[in-house]
């Protein structure tokens, strides 16, 4: 490492940093944080010196955006909410078609659970524990 090289290496690193904070601090705007993931991306980890930092830093861009939108509510939707997952056959109707539907219901804090509607009163669409 040449030491008149130091500085440039350590300010194209921290520029980098920046973008990375950019990118998980826009993450409540998805096009703002889409600008800093592919300025980071396509514009700053190519000019790292060494081809090894380059890929960590397109990785590390790739993991922050991925987290990003499992742990930040987006407008229109919440991060930490119940899921209610329903498998329905189309080939049967009436009380075959109830007896045959299965839920998968996983509350907020992550426990899941199966149900069949035809037995169980409280397996709704909108059943939450």
């Amino acid at each position: 490492m040449n030491v008149h090289n130091a500085p440039a290496r350590v300010r194209s690193s921290l520029i980098c940093l920046l973008a990375l904070v950019g990118i998980f601090f826009t993450a409540p705007w998805p096009s703002l944080q889409a600008v800093f993931h592919v300025a980071l991306v396509l514009g700053l980890a190519p000019l790292q010196p060494v081809p090894l930092m380059a890929g960590l830093w397109a990785v590390a861009a790739g993991w922050v955006v991925e987290g990003t939108l499992r742990m930040v509510p987006h407008p229109g939707g919440a991060a930490w909410v119940d899921l209610t997952l329903t498998l329905t056959r189309t080939d049967l109707s009436g009380s075959a078609l109830n007896d045959q539907t299965r839920r998968v219901v996983v509350a907020k804090t992550g426990r899941a659970r199966t149900c069949r509607p035809s037995t169980d009163t409280s397996c709704t669409v909108s059943a939450s524990q």
